[in-house]
């Protein structure tokens, strides 16, 4: 069994309508919602590192590879 820890965190509301509006989209916790960004986050830190700084971006694209956006990751 996994052991688990309890985080206690100040929020405004700006912050607490977020994770309740993605929560309530997907349909799963606030937990959830927190893991989830924080797996992204360490995966897109992992990924950019292996660029030089200027090249520290993700691209999202369609399904031909157009580029529709480029999200620059602030590491």
């Amino acid at each position: 069994m996994n052991e688990t820890h309890r985080y206690t965190m100040d929020t405004d509301i700006v912050f607490d309508n977020q994770i309740n509006g993605i929560a309530e989209r997907k349909g799963i916790t606030r937990a959830e919602v927190i893991r989830r960004a924080v797996a992204v986050f360490d995966y897109l830190g992992n990924e950019t590192d292996l660029g030089r700084r200027e090249d520290r971006k993700v691209s999202i694209t369609d399904q031909d590879d157009n580029v529709l956006k480029d999200v620059i990751i602030p590491f």
